[in-house]
């Protein structure tokens, strides 16, 4: 496996203009990814923890076809160790064992 340089920019063409069929993803999703993509593109949502969780959080909910779960799974991927996608709502829910 090739090692990608750390100074290489990253472009989302290929999923921004690429032919996304095939991949089991509905219209709907297939815009949440280009959108997602063209905002780490342009610059407007970075993926290495510059920003808190509750601005990063909103960032990507900014984005069409996004919302909390998203933002936050995506925020643990990128090392947020305070982000966690199931609402404490939830966990009212969890019998005791």
């Amino acid at each position: 496996m090739q090692k990608v340089p750390k100074t290489r920019k990253h472009h989302g063409d290929a999923v921004l203009i690429g032919n996304l069929d095939g991949l089991g993803l509905t219209a709907t999703r297939v815009e949440a990814v280009r959108a997602l993509s063209r905002a780490v593109d342009d610059g407007s949502l970075r993926l290495d923890r510059g920003a808190s969780l509750d601005r990063f959080v909103d960032s990507v909910c900014a984005l069409r076809g996004l919302g909390p779960w998203s933002a936050h799974y995506l925020a643990l991927r990128v090392g947020e160790p305070d982000a966690f996608p199931i609402p404490a709502a939830k966990f009212s829910s969890i019998p005791n064992s």
